[in-house]
């Protein structure tokens, strides 16, 4: 039987109270004041300005149990490959009796959202462009020496058979009972029928995920 993932409740953090004790932990000290910058399906963004060094850093409340420490190896391995800053993560905290969450600190690079970019020329926005396709190329690039697969396994020798044992897994949570009473029947169907047609499927698709 698939395991299901309770999540925290990632509203009870908007008073801060938990931050102190996670900047702590992680470089030391404490805020001197913080700003909610976001919000997710997987995850709470918080901006902190602190009394120490660094001054500022980015603090991240991951929704399901295992995704800080994920998102921070990603992290770390996509900045070996960049051709564009990536954010230093700075500690990850793991859930605890004291602190019941999990979260990553990371390193905060000033900027802007880019869908919101104001270019003052076309070649100033061609030349833009250009670094952000260099850098997703050089990324793309990068060959695993195991296989397909999640930083540190399991492995497989396609990325067909990747995404099918990932997409399997994610058949079976919607099967599970938890699910069942919300899911359709038709909607129950089609993912049946495209989980088994996938191979058909990539093979008139390009997906990223």
């Amino acid at each position: 039987m698939t395991e299901i993932i309770a999540p925290y409740d990632l509203d009870a953090l908007q008073d801060g109270r938990h931050l102190d004790a996670l900047l702590q932990e992680v470089l030391g000290c404490r805020a001197t004041h913080f700003a909610k910058i976001g919000r997710g399906f997987y995850a709470v963004v918080y901006e902190a300005w602190l009394e120490g060094d660094p001054e500022h850093v980015v603090v991240k409340w991951h929704k399901y149990p295992g995704y800080s420490a994920r998102e921070a190896a990603q992290l770390k391995l996509l900045a070996r490959h960049a051709t564009l800053r990536v954010p230093e993560v700075h500690g990850v905290h793991c859930h605890t009796a004291d602190l019941p969450y999990e979260a990553l600190v990371m390193e905060h690079i000033p900027g802007v959202n880019a869908s919101k970019i104001e270019f003052p020329s076309d070649r100033v926005k061609a030349r833009f462009v250009d670094q952000v396709l260099d850098n997703l190329l050089a990324w793309h690039g990068v060959e695993g020496p195991e296989g397909f697969g999640e930083i540190g396994g399991p492995f497989y020798a396609s990325w067909l058979e990747c995404l099918s044992a990932r997409a399997g897994a994610y058949r079976s949570q919607i099967h599970a009972d938890t699910h069942r009473d919300t899911v359709s029947p038709y909607v129950m169907e089609v993912i049946d029928r495209s989980f088994e047609r996938l191979p058909e499927i990539l093979a008139l698709s390009l997906i990223h995920i």
